[in-house]
């Protein structure tokens, strides 16, 4: 697995669009971890629907991993 980082443009602006609308899901999965006063929900969700026209080799799948940390009321999102 690699991470699209902001120097591949046009794949990262295609992964964006990808999963803004309604995306067709290869899968997802929902983990929640509670440490003392922390909440930790990571949702990840997979598709393969770039696979088509993203000029991207070996392409198999791309994925959304959403972290979600809530600590004493303040939540965070990456």
């Amino acid at each position: 697995m690699f991470r699209v980082k902001l120097n591949q443009p046009t794949l990262h602006e295609a992964i964006a669009l990808l999963f803004a609308g309604p995306v067709d899901l290869v899968g997802t999965e929902r983990q929640v971890n509670r440490h003392g006063d922390r909440t930790e929900v990571r949702e990840l969700a997979v598709s393969t629907e770039l696979n088509a026209w993203a000029d991207w080799p070996h392409l198999a799948q791309v994925g959304r991993l959403v972290h979600t940390r809530t600590q004493r009321g303040a939540t965070t999102t990456e």
